[in-house]
């Protein structure tokens, strides 16, 4: 399913960045949130530039990363918890970039602005909050669960080269790879079949939870930008 990624034009070794750190003073930091079950919850950090900066590219070399573009330097990946769970995996993994732990050095200042998520799953944003972990995602009204939509915008901000992601930092330590790039290389449309009933410019819904957790987050960007 090569020629159908989705991403295709997003590969590792152009966009790959090695142990990010986010600075504070370059812009904000957001999380793109998936619900899961028994399929994972995955969780993007995602570092929005607002200055151009530079980072360890592919091959331990030194690439810009231009003002405009998404860096995602962390992930939670975890399948079968609660959403209580979650949200303490969530609170915890902040509070180690604010104070450093878990290989994860302090960052001054570190903040999360805001996190987006499904806004299918409801019931998981409530419980969420509820631990203090508010979710939000804008401009349903306007058409922003766009599954369409939400991909047009990822692929205009890749064609940009507005979108980096961590090659080193996994989740867990029997996680061979960061799974946004797993995901990356999945990330595909069905092949076209006469009489198919599914769409075919609507990605397999399968091995997708860090993309969904991405889209969210690239047209959330994308209201907020329009609107504040």
């Amino acid at each position: 399913h090569v020629e159908r990624l989705v991403f295709g034009r997003l590969d590792r070794r152009r966009h790959g960045v090695r142990l990010y750190v986010p600075d504070m003073m370059l812009g904000p930091v957001f999380l793109g949130i998936d619900y899961g079950g028994s399929n994972p919850h995955a969780v993007g950090f995602y570092h929005y530039l607002m200055q151009e900066t530079r980072a360890v590219g592919w091959s331990g070399n030194s690439i810009p990363i231009p003002a405009g573009s998404v860096v995602m330097f962390d992930e939670i990946y975890r399948a079968d918890i609660r959403n209580t769970k979650l949200a303490d995996i969530i609170k915890q993994r902040e509070k180690e970039w604010r104070t450093g732990g878990n290989g994860r050095p302090a960052v001054p200042h570190f903040r999360v602005k805001d996190r987006f998520s499904d806004p299918q799953g409801k019931a998981a944003s409530d419980e969420l909050r509820h631990m203090n972990v508010p979710t939000h995602f804008y401009g349903i009204k306007q058409g922003t669960r766009d599954v369409k939509e939400q991909i047009k915008l990822a692929r205009g901000m890749i064609d940009d080269d507005l979108v980096y992601a961590e090659l080193v930092r996994t989740d867990t330590s029997d996680s061979k790879d960061v799974m946004f790039w797993s995901e990356v290389e999945y990330y595909h449309y069905p092949t076209p079949k006469p009489g198919m009933l599914d769409d075919p410019e609507k990605p397999v819904d399968d091995f997708d939870h860090m993309m969904s957790g991405f889209r969210y987050l690239v047209i959330n960007l994308d209201w907020l930008r329009k609107h504040r």
